[in-house]
């Protein structure tokens, strides 16, 4: 798969879908063992955000579980931070162990519901959500300062890419060119 950014090699993405599957048995959110199947499914798919996030300086991360995708997210924009916003304490306290086992990873984990963050005491920045909410519930729910957002879910890498300033229209046509070429290189390689 050509995708900037990515490497299936890197030492980093390996450690995290080797954790990952350590604790897939244990969680429902990762459910998987198989950390070869972890990197195609969770960490691969995680990262296919990244070029359209390059120039946000913060990265919220919204219900992402146990840090899919905000570590590997994390792993690879080592400049920027990362802010991972998670209802459960379970999932939070993966993440903080998950987020504990690498150096210098600039990950924050908010453990509240998205309704009770207050973000006049956080920084503007990008929103990414696999799963959680819709995207309509997102864009009301998130200031004009977390834009735009960007929603993707599970087995099928489409993106949904919405602005309250409807400014990226370029950036969406980019994304979904990138989404197109991994289904390409998967399709090739199976």
């Amino acid at each position: 798969m050509e995708l900037e950014g990515f490497d299936p090699g890197d030492p980093d993405l390996q450690r995290l879908s080797l954790l990952l599957a350590r604790i897939g048995r244990q969680f429902a959110q990762v459910g998987l063992t198989d950390p070869d199947v972890i990197m195609e499914k969770l960490i691969c798919r995680s990262l296919l955000a990244l070029p359209l996030l390059k120039q946000a300086e913060t990265i919220y991360d919204i219900g992402g579980g146990v840090g899919i995708p905000s570590l590997p997210l994390a792993l690879k924009r080592r400049g920027g931070r990362v802010i991972l916003i998670e209802p459960h304490r379970k999932a939070c306290s993966f993440a903080g162990w998950l987020a504990s086992k690498f150096e210098s990873v600039n990950l924050e984990i908010i453990n509240r519901p998205l309704e009770e963050v207050d973000f006049t005491e956080l920084p503007s920045g990008q929103a990414v959500s696999r799963a959680a909410l819709g995207m309509a519930e997102l864009l009301e729910l998130l200031p004009p300062t977390v834009d735009p957002v960007i929603k993707w879910s599970g087995d099928k890498p489409e993106a949904d890419v919405e602005s309250k300033k409807r400014k990226i229209s370029r950036e969406e046509v980019r994304f979904k060119n990138i989404i197109q070429q991994f289904l390409v290189a998967r399709v090739e390689t199976d």
